[in-house]
């Protein structure tokens, strides 16, 4: 049986030899393809995958650089990483076609000084779920601001 990269005058990359899929934290669809439905979440566990769809989507928010939260109707996901401010335009433009978080064990290690987008989780909650979190830590905060300005 002959290996399908000869057939073609092809070779795999080079880091496809150990079984792992270079690392990319998105991809978007073609410019030229119709308007997209959904688009797909590969989560950090590399088990669990989930197709969310934009009509549900009411608002992308860039709470740092490095935190991206999406509002659904019924949901909340939080996407943390490394320069996620790109992303904010193509999830408007409905251009998104998937986000994968980073996974040492199927992807290469990346180089340290990689100034690249990385998505390092994706957590996803529903919505009451979500807001309670986040008033406790804004009520956390509150409490630390008061207590270094006694000091």
């Amino acid at each position: 049986m002959s290996n399908i990269f000869n057939l073609f005058g092809n070779k795999p990359a080079p880091s496809d030899a150990d079984g792992k899929k270079p690392y990319k934290a998105f991809t978007c669809f073609h410019p030229d393809s119709r308007e997209a439905l959904g688009f797909v979440i590969y989560h950090h566990d590399a088990k669990t995958i989930e197709v969310l769809y934009y009509r549900y989507l009411i608002r992308v928010a860039s709470i740092s650089p490095g935190e991206l939260v999406l509002f659904f109707t019924d949901s909340v996901y939080t996407i943390k990483g490394n320069d996620l401010l790109p992303l904010l335009i193509p999830l408007r433009d409905y251009k998104i076609n998937s986000l994968q978080a980073f996974n040492p064990q199927t992807h290469p290690l990346l180089a340290a000084d990689n100034n690249e987008i990385v998505i390092y989780s994706i957590q996803g909650q529903g919505n009451d779920e979500w807001w309670q979190e986040r008033e406790k830590l804004t009520v956390a905060q509150k409490i630390e601001t008061e207590n270094s300005s006694d000091t």
